[in-house]
């Protein structure tokens, strides 16, 4: 349950990443914009509180977002009582479905990303507890167009979605839709190089997905998976335990082994940051 309406600074706001909206509609926007212009924000943000200094929006990121374009300092909120990130993820889908406004291509996104973060163990699971029908949910699946051949995907409808309402020029959405037909990359890592380039048109799209495609975990040999970042990192299986790795060129900075039977509880932990 959420409580008294209260009043929070802008700049202690942010997104949740479990809002499943991706398609913007530039004409609602406008008349959001006008309307709290004229009448204030009539319906409180709900959020989470993460820190002192930080609360997640679970709902209201438009209304937000429509008050930072309007220069407002701050806008009314309630607090939710403190609750897990699974309960909190499949809370915030629950009330976007409930507004009926998402499409099928953000819903079937958002699930698919849900089942891939362990918040949900399989589609009927999250059907059935976010009260979706089987044969919508198949019926949205068709409509979104996520094909899956093979392991490999294809840029999905849900990811065009997401380049074309991007504020970036018709040239370069294109050459990232190209790009990102020949390296296909997860929603997360569109969605950030989508970002970067409405705060940057100068970069490169070529060099952005390349940055991007080497972050994306590979197996390189039997149970041997690396991912590269800043730093090299690999995670590999040894006997009963886990094995960590921080590597730097071809030296290995820094490592850690844990128990196999606890790499649920460490992927749990790393969701909290």
């Amino acid at each position: 349950m959420a409580g008294d309406v209260i009043y929070l600074p802008v700049n202690k706001l942010r997104k949740s990443k479990w809002n499943p909206r991706i398609v913007k509609d530039p004409e609602k926007f406008e008349i959001l914009i006008e309307s709290i212009k004229r009448e204030g924000i009539k319906y409180p943000l709900l959020v989470r509180k993460i820190t002192e200094e930080e609360y997640e929006v679970l709902d209201g990121s438009r209304r937000l977002e429509a008050a930072k374009r309007l220069g407002m300092k701050e806008v009314p909120c309630k607090i939710i009582e403190e609750k897990g990130d699974k309960e909190v993820a499949r809370m915030s889908l629950r009330i976007h479905l409930s507004q009926e406004d998402l499409t099928p291509e953000e819903i079937v996104n958002a699930i698919l990303n849900m089942i891939r973060e362990g918040i949900y163990e399989s589609e009927r699971e999250a059907c059935e507890d976010q009260k979706i029908p089987w044969r919508t949910w198949i019926e949205w699946k068709k409509e979104a167009k996520i094909e899956e051949k093979f392991g490999k995907k294809k840029v999905s409808q849900t990811v065009s979605s997401l380049v074309e309402s991007a504020e970036i020029d018709d040239e370069t959405k294109e050459e990232l839709i190209e790009a990102l037909e020949e390296k296909p990359l997860c929603r997360d890592y569109v969605k950030e190089i989508v970002d970067r380039l409405e705060e940057n048109p100068e970069l490169n799209v070529e060099d952005l997905i390349e940055e991007y495609s080497e972050a994306e975990p590979r197996e390189i040999d039997e149970g041997v998976y690396e991912a590269k970042g800043k730093y090299l990192y690999r995670l590999k299986q040894s006997g009963q335990n886990v094995v960590f790795e921080l590597v730097d060129n071809t030296m290995i900075i820094g490592s850690i082994s844990f128990p196999k039977r606890d790499l649920v509880i460490v992927r749990r932990l790393f969701q909290k940051l």
